[in-house]
């Protein structure tokens, strides 16, 4: 970021917080910058990770990145009112047997509808390989009955599958 638009940015997040919220900052920072967030969810119940009570503020998302938290955030392409709706970081499950589950349905689903945006895998052993010979021939004909054909031995070989877009069942 260039020192000029730092500068006032920063001055704009200044003010705002002068007149008890950032909807001034918000204004300002739009026409300022002639930009307006994709999606902007007022009154949602922010939820932190830290333990501390949940606060009521809006949210800004462009592209993939929160760009704005707080009270009277820029306006957006699309706002919903979420007021009465928890919004909390994406959960992490630390001991998960999921990966195997991607040949099934590539798309993780039932883990994204309950938060989780992070697995850990591969954690003891029960993993996507290597394999030995008689490992490898077990784990094809259980996924053979379920009708996913595994035709990988190893981590590096899962990844690959999954990089050509052949995660979905057949």
């Amino acid at each position: 970021m260039k020192r000029r638009t730092f500068v006032r940015a920063s001055s704009i997040t200044g003010a705002g917080s002068l007149w008890g919220g950032s909807a001034f900052a918000g204004s300002m920072f739009e026409s300022w910058f002639g930009r307006r967030a994709d999606l902007v969810l007022r009154g949602a119940m922010v939820y932190d990770g830290t333990g501390s009570p949940g606060r009521e503020v809006d949210v800004a998302i462009t592209g993939d990145r929160i760009t704005e938290v707080g009270l009277g955030v820029a306006r957006g392409e699309t706002e919903l009112d979420v007021r009465g709706l928890a919004l909390a970081p994406g959960f992490i499950d630390i001991h998960s047997h999921a990966d195997t589950n991607l040949l099934i349905n590539n798309k993780a689903e039932s883990r994204i509808r309950q938060g989780v945006t992070l697995e850990v895998v591969g954690q003891d052993g029960g993993s996507i390989g290597p394999w030995s010979d008689g490992e490898f021939e077990a784990t094809r004909d259980r996924f053979r009955g379920r009708g996913v054909e595994v035709d990988y031995r190893d981590p590096a070989g899962f990844v690959e599958r999954g990089v050509k877009g052949a995660g979905a069942a057949r």
